[in-house]
């Protein structure tokens, strides 16, 4: 087997300590970014099985064509159960209560990871693989080289089981580099457009905070502050003190490291995708909360989203938010 490019490729422990070709799982959508990371652990001597998770009853055409140009095999596991259980019934549970939900924290560890290492298992394979940009580091979750195309946010929810045995191959790449590589390797989804946000044209409609809210009439531009009591949308200017928070609370917290930290520690968040890193100081509560409180005060910090902690380029960790500015009720009765 070829020796690990490490310089160009992450991959998981032990590979270059192994005799014969060790087995590789990768999760396959058809685009150019899984496709070139079948293409590079191919090209690096892995055997490469492709998987494609069909939750949404989605074409497997393009998916199919890739896999026969890389000469793989690709497997199609129905995966419509777990999603509409794991992903779409909590997604809609939350927007029901008030909540505006980030589901692809919890889709990833929960049904894409989740399947894809199961998948492994009953193939008895050695690691499995993404085309996700971060990057895995001795079994730490770090941010991908390009940072604009980081997606180690959305990896927070994954357990020390699943980092131990995945390979993300793009984690050094850029997606110019990546289009690339998939276009000199004739592959016809070169091209292709990312997909955006799919999985939840079905699912039940919700109200951002911050989001701008279309009223005519008025001398400024108006944005939802929140909800009444009775359930109505609250709207306000953008220097509404509602919009903006000096602290916040996240429940179900998982540190991608296995444990915080310390009890309190400084570090930086962010409280959704692609928000610049915050300045901010952690504590952990008794109750294995963790509470957030910042050096400036935040737009738009939601509950139901993911604060998603950060060390430099390391991921520590991410969890739901549950509320912000340590209000009475979220403290003691939540």
């Amino acid at each position: 087997m070829k020796k690990a490019d490490n310089t160009r490729l992450d991959r998981g422990p032990g590979c270059g300590d192994r005799d014969s070709h060790p087995l590789v799982v990768v999760g396959m959508s058809g685009g150019v970014d899984s496709s070139v990371a079948a293409y590079l652990l191919k090209k690096q001597g892995y055997d490469v099985v492709g998987v494609f998770m069909n939750h949404l009853g989605s074409d497997t055409a393009d998916v199919l064509n890739v896999a026969r140009a890389l000469a793989i095999p690709c497997h199609i596991i129905d995966a419509a159960k777990e999603f509409n259980a794991r992903v779409i019934t909590r997604y809609n549970n939350e927007v029901a209560h008030g909540l505006v939900p980030n589901p692809c924290c919890f889709c990833n560890p929960e049904v894409k990871f989740k399947l894809l290492c199961d998948f492994a298992d009953s193939v008895g394979a050695d690691f499995m693989a993404t085309g996700h940009y971060c990057r895995l580091q001795d079994g730490v979750l770090k941010k991908a080289l390009d940072d604009t195309k980081d997606q180690s946010y959305f990896l927070c929810g994954l357990t020390q089981k699943q980092l131990s045995r995945v390979i993300f191959p793009l984690g050094n790449l850029t997606k110019v580099e990546v289009r690339k590589i998939a276009k000199d390797a004739g592959l016809v989804c070169a091209e292709k457009k990312d997909s955006n946000d799919i999985c939840f044209k079905t699912a039940v409609s919700c109200f951002a905070l911050g989001q701008r809210a279309g009223i005519g009439g008025q001398s400024q531009r108006m944005y939802i502050i929140g909800k009444s009591r009775d359930g109505k949308v609250r709207v306000g200017t953008n220097d509404s003190p509602e919009l903006y928070s000096k602290s916040l609370i996240a429940k179900n917290f998982n540190w991608t490291s296995g444990a915080p930290p310390a009890q309190k520690f400084s570090c930086t968040a962010k409280t959704r995708y692609r928000q610049p890193d915050q300045k901010c100081i952690v504590e952990i509560l008794k109750d294995g909360r963790v509470s957030v409180t910042f050096e400036d005060k935040q737009r738009a910090v939601t509950p139901g989203q993911w604060v998603v902690l950060y060390d430099g380029d390391v991921c520590l960790g991410g969890g739901e938010i549950q509320c912000t500015n340590y209000n009475v009720q979220c403290t003691i009765n939540e």
